[in-house]
């Protein structure tokens, strides 16, 4: 699940605004950035132009300063156990640009006012605006790449996270692109930040969740629904990748 520990949009600050945390935040900390600013990035302080994002990963090293007579940005400060989130997408202490920032902005909003409201219902849509937030980050943050696969392995990406039941195998997944296995698991972590494999559990999982939350399917159904042949196996990496069981998790939230 995810924890928002303090978010806030349109933060506006005068010229000689500094932010400086050498030994950086005990948590995840994401800058969209409205004016140019200055960040220190391997030791070196750069003007990175408006309309870019970065990501603090936490403990990870914090320095940036306004270079305009005003500095403006959305930040927020969270904590994580989503791999989605966790697992390296985007890179840590790195301004890239935004090639939507009319949505990234209406993102933030919807997650400051959800996060404002205390509803039954407020974890599960918080932690689905983030993912829609990460999206469009990994979004803009892709267009950098210039593998000629790039739009097939979006496409595949797009299917699993639509059909995360479906037989998923990397050798039937490298046969569809016409490429090997081992260029397969090459190209999608260095395209995406993650496995294949990896992203076809967490597609499973985040299903899964919805469906404990939202249904009154049985928990093998769930298993069976989620596109695992063996309840013991959804049992086991369900635990792995959260922390806790399917039966627990479903108390919990309900």
């Amino acid at each position: 699940m995810i924890n928002i520990e303090y978010i806030e949009c349109d933060a506006t600050h005068n010229a000689d605004f500094v932010f400086d945390i050498p030994q950086g935040h005990e948590h995840w900390l994401l800058l969209f950035i409205k004016t140019s600013a200055k960040f220190e990035v391997d030791g070196i302080i750069n003007v990175y132009p408006a309309n870019s994002a970065i990501l603090y990963k936490p403990r990870q090293k914090i320095l940036y300063e306004a270079n305009e007579n005003t500095y403006v940005n959305n930040w927020i400060r969270f904590s994580a156990d989503d791999d989605f989130i966790k697992t390296p997408h985007l890179p840590h202490g790195l301004p890239f640009s935004i090639t939507d920032p009319i949505t990234i902005h209406k993102v933030f909003e919807l997650i400051q006012l959800e996060n404002i409201f205390d509803n039954e219902y407020k974890d599960i849509t918080i932690e689905n605006l983030m993912r829609i937030l990460f999206t469009k980050l990994i979004e803009s943050y892709n267009q950098r790449i210039s593998s000629p696969l790039h739009n097939a392995l979006n496409a595949l990406k797009r299917d699993i996270h639509r059909h995360p039941n479906k037989n998923w195998s990397l050798q039937m997944i490298s046969d569809q692109l016409n490429i090997s296995v081992g260029y397969l698991e090459l190209v999608y972590k260095e395209t995406f930040g993650l496995s294949c494999i990896e992203d076809v559990i967490n597609s499973r999982i985040h299903l899964a969740k919805r469906l404990l939350i939202y249904n009154h399917y049985s928990v093998a159904k769930i298993s069976e629904k989620c596109g695992y042949n063996s309840v013991e196996h959804f049992y086991r990496q369900f635990k792995q990748m959260t922390g806790t069981t399917p039966s627990q998790f479903r108390k919990k939230h309900l």
